[in-house]
């Protein structure tokens, strides 16, 4: 590795910063590309302005007022920026994980987070496994809302019932019939 033997000072980088952006470089250049730049601004303003409108209406469903407001559109916005970027389970583990960032670090409630998520056409699927005296038992794949009970059935029989995340354990079942607790 070779080291560079000055190092660069503030005076530098200053020096640097005006010769490289000097008005008439940045007036040509954004000129350039400016009715490029605005359109793509009001449509990035529309999207995120329809977007908002949508997550509104959740919000007065549920009878969220005041700042939590803005915490909630926050939570989506975070969410819309990435699904610019990523689709299919990309997208799904991103969402999943910032549900479950706002919900422990600013106490959202996570049944109006996934709203705010299906609103936006992601689906969460999680793949849960049941273990039974340290056996797996059976692997299910399902949709789980965030807070909010779920059972897991496999041909009509139910074989976990739980609320995730708020509860680490949850109820296994055979048959309909409740054998133990399991941890995730």
């Amino acid at each position: 590795m070779v080291k560079m033997p000055l190092k660069k000072s503030a005076s530098y980088m200053w020096r640097k910063f005006k010769a490289k952006y000097s008005p008439s470089v940045v007036e040509t250049r954004y000129g350039d590309v400016q009715s490029l730049s605005l359109d793509r601004a009001q449509q990035g303003m529309e999207t995120v302005s329809s977007i908002r409108a949508l997550i509104n209406e959740i919000l007065d469903q549920y009878g969220v007022g005041g700042g939590l407001r803005a915490t909630y559109l926050a939570f989506a916005t975070a969410i819309l920026k990435h699904l610019y970027r990523q689709k299919g389970k990309a997208i799904e583990k991103i969402a999943d994980g910032l549900t479950n960032y706002y919900v422990t670090a600013y106490r959202l409630d996570g049944e109006i987070c996934q709203e705010i998520i299906s609103a936006l056409g992601i689906t969460i699927q999680k793949h849960v496994d049941v273990y039974v005296a340290g056996s797996l038992v059976k692997v299910g794949e399902g949709e789980v809302t965030i807070g909010k009970p779920f059972k897991m059935q496999i041909d009509n029989t139910v074989i976990a019932e739980g609320t995730y995340p708020a509860e680490q354990k949850f109820n296994i079942f055979v048959n309909n019939t409740p054998i133990g607790e399991g941890e995730r």
